[in-house]
């Protein structure tokens, strides 16, 4: 399963243009867990992602929330789906250079709705304040995660259907 998420990454034609071409670039996997339905991407901040503030643009959020679990949920339950619903909450900037993580999880597959989570984080390096040990060093600096972006995905599985709307069929006038 993992290297058909890393195939489907390298892909050229996604089809969601805008922010997708340059997200899916720097996209690496980081972890795939299949007990709890869960995958761990990063990407860099790159100028083409980022607004006039040099942060991570809300749209790349986004696009990068729907990407993913929507990647996830197909790899769960592959069946074509559509987006029902997409809610995302920007909390927080993630400044050009930063490293992104996103960790994405399936919170209800297998039905008609599958429901999807994923969070955006970036790492902030916290320095240590206190006094040399006694070796005459300092304690390492540690890594703390701030939350970027919240988001909440809802697709609907169709289910033997023709492309657009109708299902192909004519519909007689009333």
């Amino acid at each position: 399963m993992e290297a058909d998420i890393r195939k489907r990454l390298l892909t050229n034609n996604h089809g969601l243009g805008l922010f997708s071409d340059s997200l899916m670039r720097g996209l690496r996997l980081v972890k795939y867990n299949e007990a709890t339905a869960s995958l761990v991407f990063s990407f860099e901040v790159t100028k083409e992602l980022c607004n006039d503030f040099d942060t991570l643009h809300g749209g790349a959020q986004a696009t990068v929330i729907d990407i993913l679990t929507s990647l996830l949920s197909y790899h769960l339950h592959p069946i074509p789906q559509v987006t029902v619903d997409l809610h995302v909450s920007c909390v927080s900037p993630a400044p050009l250079g930063s490293t992104v993580f996103c960790v994405c999880k399936a919170e209800k597959y297998g039905g008609t709705l599958q429901f999807s989570s994923c969070d955006l984080y970036r790492e902030v390096v916290v320095e240590e304040t206190g006094t040399d040990d006694e070796m005459g060093g300092r304690p390492p600096n540690r890594k703390r995660r701030v939350l970027v972006a919240k988001g909440l995905h809802t697709k609907y599985v169709v289910k033997n259907r023709a492309k657009g709307f109708g299902g192909g069929k004519r519909r007689s006038k009333l």
